[in-house]
């Protein structure tokens, strides 16, 4: 038999190496047992839904993840103690958002990569919602529409003390000073163990459509308050943050009934399909928010009786009309027919800024049944 020529032979023992290398490759082109996971797997989530990302690792040796994302299209959740798995809840908005995911693997050997491009669908419901529907239709419960309501208010709060019973009202502010005849009244009262009406009067008390407070709220360092509104912009609500701190918050509370006592009632929210309002922003950059339906008395409060945050939800140079199901927003264990609040929060998120101005404007629920669509 004759001997392959010295060229074909080194050819074909060449061939032989790609093959026997190739075949130590997974689908990713990483070595086999290694491979990048996405649910779901064609990497296009609805508005506020998640896309989940892990790296599995049967290959015996050990390797460093990191996952990043380009900023865009939601909020990336990542905790960096835990590697492998990343999610990202995808943006609420009217149009389709594409965004970069990359994921990067150290080890001993050669470092692996690999980007993916996610899409984040746009809400068709939102790009038929009419913005601002005339008539307001019937099946809404308008909370603030912000054209007489950001003046404050003389309240008056009614309680009984005395006996078994105590003052309590809803207000955390300095009521107005009492007569010295109502103080004579319920110091008498208190002695002789007897119960007595007692009127407190706060002042400049701002009340929404439900006659019921609204304001902003803070935590830690972080700062919310009512601005300014840009020049032709008038009855709406603007909402100035500034987040100096990763981990701050803040935003503002809409609360949904008043007692004569000035203490929060519930809204039974298991009879509304959802909640809506319109947002733009007040200073043409791009921000994003969060909203809770809150069941707690007072807003700041130890962490119970608040829904998970739904969003992110962004804020664009023009007006837009969101409609967010209420099933959305409560999921853990909450009563819906316990809600006190409506409730807006900013907080730092990646590739917006830590400050700026929001405007807000017709908060509502809306009843289940139909809702204001285009025709």
């Amino acid at each position: 038999m004759r001997a392959l020529p010295i060229v074909l032979a080194a050819t074909l023992a060449l061939g032989a190496c790609a093959k026997k290398d190739d075949s130590d490759k997974g689908p990713d082109g990483w070595p086999k047992g290694i491979s990048a996971n996405f649910a779901p797997r064609d990497l296009t989530v609805n508005a506020g839904g998640k896309l989940r990302m892990w790296i599995e690792n049967k290959s015996g040796k050990p390797y460093k993840v990191e996952w990043s994302h380009d900023g865009n299209c939601g909020k990336f959740m990542y905790d960096r103690s835990k590697g492998s798995e990343a999610t990202l809840i995808g943006v609420v908005g009217p149009e389709d958002c594409t965004t970069k995911l990359s994921v990067k693997m150290t080890g001993k050997d050669e470092p692996l990569e690999k980007q993916v491009t996610a899409v984040v669908k746009g809400s068709v419901k939102l790009k038929e919602l009419v913005l601002r529907p005339d008539p307001i239709p019937g099946t809404w419960l308008l909370v603030n529409n912000y054209d007489q309501t950001m003046s404050g208010r003389e309240v008056k709060c009614v309680t009984i003390e005395g006996g078994d019973k105590k003052n309590s009202h809803g207000f955390g502010g300095q009521a107005r000073e009492k007569t010295d005849e109502q103080k004579a009244a319920e110091a008498k009262a208190k002695e002789e163990g007897k119960e007595i009406e007692v009127v407190e009067v706060f002042d400049d008390v701002t009340l929404n459509l439900r006659d019921a407070p609204f304001g902003p709220w803070t935590f830690e360092f972080a700062n919310c308050s009512f601005g300014a509104a840009p020049e032709g912009e008038t009855g709406v609500l603007p909402l100035a943050y500034d987040l100096p701190h990763n981990d701050d918050y803040c935003g503002f509370f809409e609360n949904l009934g008043m007692g004569k006592d000035c203490e929060t009632t519930p809204l039974d929210a298991s009879v509304m399909e959802s909640v809506t309002f319109i947002v733009r922003s007040g200073d043409g950059e791009k921000h994003s928010f969060f909203v809770e339906l809150v069941a707690w008395e007072k807003y700041a409060e130890f962490h119970q009786g608040r829904s998970e945050a739904f969003g992110p939800i962004e804020a664009g140079k023009d007006w837009k009309r969101f409609e967010i199901p209420v099933s959305d927003i409560v999921k853990k264990e909450i009563d819906p027919a316990s809600i006190k609040s409506v409730s807006f929060k900013v907080r730092r998120e990646a590739n917006y800024p830590d400050h700026g101005l929001i405007l807000f404007d017709n908060v509502a629920f809306v009843r289940k049944g139909d809702a204001a669509k285009t025709e």
